[in-house]
């Protein structure tokens, strides 16, 4: 896992344009403005998300993308205004909001989290498709065998009444 990307998203600064404007005209004021903006830099940073291909880490809890079951997009009218927005992740058993992102970014993220959500619904259903089928009566063991008797049959080692016989078995 040390190795592996993540996509950060981190609240845009323009989600909180007011703190800012408040930080800068402290500034004067005995480094209180500083104090200010440092602290809220370190809040904004603390606040990212990674997304990873297996998993979203948010400073709230981590939901697996196998366990997602739906993305919307929310915007309050000053959002808009700046041209941002909040993503709310859903999954089976909690809820993660990602506040301020820029737009772009968040119509990117839920475009790819819905492909993903589909991608596990289709791989969820081969999933069933495949227990269903004959393939999950053989035997551990079982595959290996029917190749060598394919191969002995093949080289005319076994009649092909004997390789019948052997392939029954196995279906049974």
């Amino acid at each position: 896992m040390k190795n592996e990307k993540a996509v950060r998203y981190e609240t845009d600064w323009k989600q909180h344009y007011g703190r800012f404007i408040l930080g800068y005209a402290l500034i004067p004021f005995l480094g209180l403005g500083f104090w200010i903006l440092s602290r809220w830099k370190r809040e904004l940073q603390g606040s990212a998300t990674k997304i990873y291909n297996d998993r979203i880490e948010h400073p709230s809890g981590t939901i697996y993308i196998s366990t997602l079951e739906s993305v919307r997009l929310e915007a309050t009218e000053k959002q808009r205004k700046r041209n941002l927005s909040d993503v709310i992740i859903s999954s089976d058993s909690k809820s993660i909001r990602i506040i301020g992102i820029k737009k772009q970014e968040a119509d990117q993220l839920e475009d790819a989290l819905l492909i993903a959500i589909q991608a596990e619904k289709d791989r969820k259903q081969m999933s069933k498709r495949v227990k269903n089928s004959h393939s999950d009566k053989l035997k551990i063991g079982a595959l290996e065998h029917m190749n060598s008797l394919v191969g002995l049959w093949q080289q005319g080692l076994i009649s092909e009444e004997d390789f019948e016989k052997e392939q029954n078995k196995f279906k049974k």
